[in-house]
């Protein structure tokens, strides 16, 4: 198994005490965040924009982690497709040279929604 990819791989299908994001961190070598969904409504389409809107002005490349499935942060059609619904929890996760600015950005953009529309 000389091709890296297929040893992250490999040790994401065999980890099976719980530790799948720490391995896939460190295999990766990138940031990750665990946040919540606070907006009452959820991530709908206005925040949603917002959201992306943030993501696409860092050079880190941003991914969100829901349960098994990974969304493209950048893409509004991904976001959407996430259903992130209120009380959502979901890993922001941030490959690249502003990796950190990016996950406290995106973390702090989503606290801000819980003052929006249909905020608790």
């Amino acid at each position: 198994m000389s091709n890296p990819l297929a040893v992250v791989r490999a040790l994401l299908a065999h980890d099976s005490n719980g530790a799948t994001s720490l391995v896939r961190a460190a295999a990766l070598n990138c940031m990750r965040k665990e946040v919540e969904i606070v907006n009452k409504l959820g991530l709908h389409a206005r925040p949603a924009s917002h959201f992306v809107r943030c993501v696409i002005r860092f050079k880190s490349k941003i991914t969100i982690c829901k349960g098994d499935e990974n969304f493209s942060a950048a893409s509004i059609l991904e976001v959407l497709s996430a259903d992130l619904d209120c009380g959502a929890r979901v890993v922001l996760e941030a490959i690249g040279p502003d990796e950190q600015e990016a996950l406290n950005q995106l973390e702090a953009l989503l606290l801000r929604f819980r003052d929006e529309e249909g905020g608790a």
